[in-house]
C-alpha cells in the first residue's frame, strides 16, 4: 500500500504536467528513419514515451465493442497520458474493427485518429493480435487501413502482428509456392525427427491444438519434425546462456561459432520470415509509400533475423523479473539488437513490470532505467505495458503492470515519465551514460543517467563525481534535474529529498545574476545558498525550475559556408560559426567559459527549432585568443529551392541575449503567406508558446523600397500547435528586429487585440508604426521576431527587404576577451 501522501504528491504532480489539448490541425508530414533514428517531419530526432492502450480499465480488449465505444472516455484516456509525459499510444486493431474496416465503416476508428490529433499523441496502431493463417487476408485489412490514413502525420507506424512466434510461421497460408519451413528442407539438413506414424499420433493428442485441421498427413508430418528441430535449436540456446550466467544473449548464441550447425535452421527461418512479411509489407505500400512499419516481436530469435531490414522500423518486447541481474540480461539483448540493426529506429515496444507482489516504487526504479537506458543506447523510444491497469483480464499479475491503477489513480512511475516526457519535450538532447547497480541489500538498485545537459539518480543518497548534484532522502528516491536551456535548470523527486546543486559545475560557468526557484504555478521556494550552491527540499510529485538571471551575451552567427564550395542552389549541407560577444560587437566572453551554444533554424514561415549544439574551438585574431563555436554540416538542402529560405540565430545556456538573424537561400524575402487560422481555444495559459508573425504591412500598401513604416501582427499558439492562447491571457509580447547582420533590438511591446476566424475569437498582438525606411535601399533588410516575458517562446523570423539575403558580411573581429570572474 502506498503512502497516501506519495498519492497526493503524485496526482498533483499529473495535474501540473497536464498540457492543454491540442487541436486538430492540417496533416503534418510523416516521421521517418534517418541513420538509426527516428525523425519528425522537421528533421529532429525523437524520441518516444509511449504505453500500450487496450481501452479503460472497465472495457479492456473491448473498447471497440459497439455499446462500449465512449469518445469521451478516450479522450479523458489520452490526456491521462499527456499528463504523464506520454508522447505515443500503441493501439490494436480488433473485432469488430476489423470488420467494419473492411465494409467501409470509419467512425470509430477516424474518432480516436481525431482525438489523437487534438491530443498530439502519436499511434503506432497493431494490425492484428488474433490468428490470422490467411497472409492475404491480412494484408488486404493492412491495405484498407493503409489507404485510408496515406498521408495522416499522427500515425507514426504500422505494426503488422503483436507478438508472431514460429507457430506462426509454420501454419500461415503464403501467397505461391510455401516458403522452406513447410517443405522438407530442414529434415534433409537434420534427419527425420518423427516418422508419419508418430506425426498422427502426435496430431491426435498433443499436437491437435498446434496442426491446423487444413494440414495434410504429409504437412503435418513436416510440421512436427520442424517444429522438434526448432526445440532442439532452443535447447541449445538456452544451455549455452546459462552455462555463461546468461552473459550473453540467444542473439550472441547465433552470431557465436558454438551456433554453426544450426545455419541451415536460421537460413529456413529467415527465408520464410521475409516470405511472411513480404506480402503483408507489399499490400500496405501499394497503397501508403511513406509511413514506418514495424513488427511486435517478443521472440528474440524471430526479431533478430536479417529479413527485418524490410521493415521501416525493428520493435521488441521485453518483461524482466525484478532484480539487477535480470535488467543487465534485458540491457543485453537490447544492445545486442541495436548492433544488429545499426540503421533501423528501435523500439521497445512493450515492457513493464507487474505490482501484484511488487511495489510499485520499486518497479518505477526498474522501468525508469530501462526508458534511459534507451535514451543512452540510442533507441528510438519505449512503450509501457500498459496505460492502465485492466479490471478485467488474464490474471491478478497480467492485470497489474498499469502506469495508472484501476481506479485512476497514478503510480510512481507516472511521475518518472512525466518528469523524462518534461526533459524530453525541450528538444533533442546529446546522449548521456547509464550505470545501474543493485542495492547493498533488498530487491532495489541505484541508477545514474549523466548527459551534458541532465543528471538523474536514484537511490538513498548521491553525489555527483563532478560536484554538480547531490542529494540524501530516507527512502529509495528518484531525482530528476535537467538544464536544456541553461538559464532554468528544472529539478524533480519522487519522494521527499535533500538536493544541492553547484551552478558553476553544472553550467560550467559562474552565475551572475539573481536566482529564483518556484514551483511550475510559480509560487516562490525558499533556498539556502552558499557561493556557488544552492540546497532546498523538493516535495515528492513536482517540478520545481530554478531561474538564472545572467549577463547578457550576444551571440552572433559569423559565416555560414556552404560545404564542398558549392553555391546556395546546389549545396546540400554547410558549416557555420558564430562568436559570443558581451556588450554588442566589443569583448568575447573569456575563455574559460564553456557555455553550450544553440543553434536555430526556421524554413521560410515556419517557427524556428534548434538543430546543433556548437563545438568549441579556439581561435586567434589580432593577437587575441578567444573561443567560436562550430555547427558542421548542417541540413540547407531546401534552399536549393529558390522560394525556399532559412534563418539561422543563436543562443546560450544561461545567458540571456540576443545577437544577429542570418538569412540563407537565392531569394531570402518572406513571400506573404496566407494567416495562419486557429483551430481552437487552448483552456489555460500556456507554458510553451509559439509566437507567429502574420503579416508586416508598409503603410499605405506602398512597395517595399518606399514604405517608411509598417505595422506587424503577431499571434500566439501552443507550441506545435495551431491552438490559440486563451482570450482572457494577456503576456508581454516583444517584437525584435535586426538590421542586416546587426545585432536583434526591441523595438515595441505590443498591443493586444481580439480577431475572429470563422467561429473562433481569439486574441492578436499589433505593432503599430514600425521603422523600416533603411529597407527602402535594396543592400539593407530587416528580420522581426517576437518574444513572450516569463515563458518558453519561440517565433518564426520574418525578413523584410527588397533582397533579404545575407550577403557575406567580413567577419566581426573581437575588441578584447572579457575578465574571467
Amino acid at each position: 500500500m502506498r503512502k497516501p501522501a506519495l498519492l497526493i504528491a503524485l496526482a498533483l504532480l499529473v495535474g501540473i504536467l497536464l498540457p492543454a489539448p491540442l487541436p486538430a490541425t492540417a496533416d503534418p508530414a510523416l516521421a521517418g528513419a534517418v541513420a538509426g533514428n527516428l525523425v519528425s517531419p522537421n528533421g529532429a530526432n525523437m524520441f518516444l514515451i509511449g504505453a500500450n492502450y487496450v481501452g479503460g480499465p472497465d472495457r479492456s480488449w473491448t473498447m471497440w465493442q459497439d455499446g462500449l465505444f465512449d469518445p469521451a472516455l478516450l479522450e479523458k484516456d489520452f490526456l491521462k497520458a499527456r499528463a504523464a509525459g506520454l508522447n505515443s499510444l500503441r493501439l490494436f486493431v480488433r473485432q469488430p474493427l476489423p470488420a467494419e474496416v473492411a465494409a467501409g465503416r470509419w467512425g470509430k476508428l477516424d474518432t480516436v485518429v481525431a482525438l489523437a490529433e487534438k491530443q498530439g499523441i502519436n499511434l503506432i496502431l497493431t494490425l492484428y493480435d488474433y490468428r490470422e493463417d490467411d497472409l492475404a487476408m491480412a494484408a488486404a485489412i493492412g491495405a484498407t487501413i493503409a489507404k485510408h490514413y496515406a498521408g495522416k502525420g499522427i500515425i507514426l507506424a504500422y505494426d503488422l502482428k503483436n507478438e508472431p512466434h514460429y507457430q506462426d510461421l509454420a501454419i500461415s497460408q503464403y501467397p505461391g509456392s510455401p516458403p522452406p519451413l513447410q517443405t522438407d528442407s530442414l529434415i534433409k539438413s537434420y534427419g527425420e525427427q518423427m516418422s508419419q506414424a508418430d506425426a498422427d499420433a502426435w496430431r491426435a493428442g498433443d499436437g491437435a491444438a498446434q496442426i491446423p485441421a487444413r494440414f495434410s498427413p504429409h504437412d503435418a508430418y513436416i510440421y512436427a519434425n520442424n517444429y522438434r528441430i526448432y526445440l532442439r535449436f532452443l535447447k541449445e540456446a538456452g544451455d549455452w546462456m546459462t552455462a555463461r550466467n546468461y552473459e550473453g544473449s540467444v542473439l550472441d548464441f547465433i552470431a557465436s561459432p558454438d551456433s554453426a550447425r544450426w545455419r541451415p535452421l536460421l537460413d529456413v527461418l529467415n527465408q520464410t520470415l521475409a516470405a511472411w512479411l513480404k506480402p503483408q509489407i507489399d499490400a500496405i505500400r501499394s497503397a501508403d509509400k511513406d509511413h514506418l512499419i514495424t513488427v511486435g516481436y517478443s521472440d528474440p530469435v524471430l526479431a533478430g533475423l536479417p529479413a527485418n531490414n524490410a521493415l521501416g522500423a525493428v520493435s521488441i518486447h521485453r518483461f524482466p523479473n525484478v532484480g539487477a541481474k535480470a535488467l543487465r540480461v534485458a540491457f543485453d539483448l537490447l544492445n545486442d539488437m541495436r548492433a544488429a540493426f545499426p540503421d533501423k529506429p528501435m523500439l521497445l515496444e512493450e515492457f513493464g513490470y507487474p505490482n501484484d507482489s511488487s511495489d510499485p516504487a520499486l518497479t518505477a526504479l526498474y522501468e525508469a532505467a530501462t526508458m534511459l537506458h534507451l535514451m543512452s543506447q540510442g533507441w528510438a523510444g519505449g512503450a509501457k505495458w500498459s496505460l492502465y491497469d485492466l479490471a478485467k483480464g488474464w490474471d491478478a499479475r497480467e492485470n497489474s503492470f498499469g502506469l495508472y491503477r484501476a481506479d485512476g489513480s497514478p503510480k510512481p512511475i507516472a511521475l518518472v515519465l512525466g518528469a523524462i516526457g518534461e526533459y524530453s519535450r525541450m528538444g533533442t538532447h546529446p546522449a548521456g551514460k547509464l550505470s545501474v547497480e543493485a542495492e547493498p541489500s533488498g530487491p532495489g538498485i541505484r541508477y545514474v543517467y549523466s548527459a551534458p545537459d541532465a543528471i538523474f539518480a536514484a537511490g538513498l543518497s548521491y553525489a555527483d563525481p563532478g560536484g554538480r548534484l547531490s542529494f540524501e532522502a530516507a527512502e529509495s528516491t528518484q531525482v530528476f534535474v535537467f538544464w536544456p536551456k541553461g538559464n532554468v535548470i528544472s529539478i524533480a523527486a519522487t519522494g521527499p529529498a535533500r538536493v544541492r546543486l553547484n551552478l558553476a559545475a553544472l553550467l560550467g560557468f559562474k552565475s551572475a545574476g539573481d536566482l529564483a526557484l518556484q514551483k511550475t504555478d510559480g509560487a516562490a521556494i525558499p533556498f539556502e545558498k552558499q557561493g556557488e550552491s544552492i540546497s532546498f527540499s523538493p516535495e515528492g510529485g513536482q517540478i520545481y525550475q530554478l531561474r538564472i538571471g545572467s549577463r547578457a551575451v550576444n551571440p552572433r552567427i559569423e559565416i555560414v559556408w556552404p560545404q564542398d564550395g558549392k553555391p546556395v542552389a546546389e549545396a546540400k549541407l554547410a558549416n557555420i560559426s558564430g562568436y559570443l560577444f558581451y556588450n554588442g560587437k566589443g569583448a568575447v566572453i573569456c575563455q574559460d567559459q564553456s557555455p553550450n551554444v544553440r543553434l536555430w533554424r526556421a524554413l521560410n514561415n515556419g517557427v524556428e527549432e534548434e538543430v546543433a549544439v556548437g563545438k568549441r574551438r579556439s581561435v586567434s585574431a589580432q593577437g587575441l585568443a578567444f573561443s567560436a563555436w562550430d555547427f558542421d554540416g548542417v541540413d540547407v538542402s531546401a534552399a536549393r529551392d529558390p522560394r525556399n529560405k532559412y534563418y539561422f540565430r543563436l543562443s546560450v545556456d544561461g545567458l540571456p541575449g540576443h545577437g544577429n538573424i542570418w538569412s540563407h537561400g537565392d531569394d531570402a524575402r518572406t513571400y506573404l503567406p496566407a494567416p495562419d487560422v486557429p483551430a481552437g481555444i487552448a483552456p489555460a495559459a500556456p507554458q510553451q508558446v509559439d509566437g507567429r508573425i502574420e503579416i508586416v504591412w508598409p503603410h499605405d500598401n506602398l512597395p517595399v523600397d518606399k514604405a517608411t513604416k509598417a505595422n506587424v501582427s503577431t499571434y500566439l499558439f501552443q507550441r506545435g500547435t495551431l491552438q490559440s492562447v486563451p482570450a482572457d491571457w494577456s503576456p508581454t509580447v516583444r517584437l525584435w528586429r535586426a538590421l542586416n547582420s546587426g545585432q536583434e533590438e526591441e523595438v515595441a511591446v505590443g498591443r493586444k487585440v481580439m480577431k475572429k476566424a470563422g467561429d473562433v475569437s481569439f486574441p492578436a498582438w499589433e505593432f503599430d508604426n514600425i521603422d523600416v525606411s533603411a529597407a527602402a535601399n535594396p543592400v539593407n533588410k530587416y528580420y522581426f521576431r517576437v518574444t513572450v516575458d516569463g515563458i518558453d517562446s519561440h517565433s518564426n523570423i520574418w525578413s523584410h527587404g527588397a533582397d533579404a539575403r545575407t550577403y557575406f558580411p567580413n567577419k566581426d573581429v573581437p575588441t578584447g576577451v572579457a575578465e574571467c570572474r
